[in-house]
């Protein structure tokens, strides 16, 4: 029965969403549960009015098993974000439902996927054409790096330093180095938007990380050039 109520026009009704939900959880397994979650998002229509959906999917999904699943945060992801870009709203619209989203499903999930963080969408125009909403992009991307950066600075990594990458390689066991090789790719993309970001987005990010900051994670130098040249443009000068 649960089946028919993902078609149109059942799938545009918050109500009949939350009863699936109420009735999932009463005569499903957790695995069930996940499934039906699954296809409840897989036949959201984008179309209907995403706003209520989307609140509706937050409220529901905020308890196990729900919360801790993999699969389901990132249907989440590709369907409530990536596809902004689709919906019938004006720019400044389409920006706020993104920040919406992005601190909903950050408090859902706890923490923001690197893919997230680094998707094109928010290189739109509608969205980098409003400095308020690429500077708080940019926090979030500095909020990541700073927690990528500092494992690696522990470890003593050096961007470039093959050298150093194969030493620090052979000291660690087998289960760390997969962590160590995700989190130089992870640095790089973050880095790599957090310039781009910085380079066509006119923001000041002084108040987010300022001189003493910078020394302290200690970025590859193209970072740290992008963010003196770009970042502190408008940075209040004191005696």
């Amino acid at each position: 029965m649960l089946v028919t109520f993902l078609e149109l026009p059942y799938n545009n009704d918050v109500k009949i969403l939350e009863w699936c939900f109420n009735k999932s959880m009463q005569y499903f397994d957790d695995s069930a549960k996940i499934k039906h979650a699954c296809s409840v998002i897989n036949h959201i229509n984008l179309l209907s009015d995403q706003s209520k959906i989307a609140e509706a999917l937050f409220f529901n999904l905020d308890k196990e098993p729900y919360k801790n699943s993999p699969e389901l945060q990132g249907l989440i992801w590709n369907k409530l974000v990536v596809y902004v870009n689709d919906f019938n709203l004006s720019n400044q619209e389409k920006s706020r439902l993104i920040l919406r989203l992005f601190d909903d499903v950050k408090l859902l999930f706890n923490e923001v996927p690197v893919s997230i963080l680094v998707n094109d969408i928010f290189l739109k125009v509608f969205f980098m054409k409003q400095p308020d909403f690429a500077q708080r992009y940019f926090y979030q991307l500095l909020k990541k790096y700073e927690g990528e950066q500092l494992y690696l600075n522990e470890l003593g990594y050096v961007f470039g330093d093959e050298e150093k990458t194969k030493e620090i390689v052979n000291k660690l066991p087998g289960y760390d180095v997969k962590i160590f090789e995700e989190k130089m790719v992870n640095e790089l993309k973050i880095r790599t938007r957090m310039m781009k970001i910085l380079q066509n987005g006119k923001i000041n990010i002084y108040e987010y990380i300022n001189k003493e900051q910078l020394e302290k994670l200690n970025p590859p130098e193209n970072l740290r050039i992008t963010i003196e040249k770009f970042g502190w443009k408008k940075k209040t000068i004191t005696a």
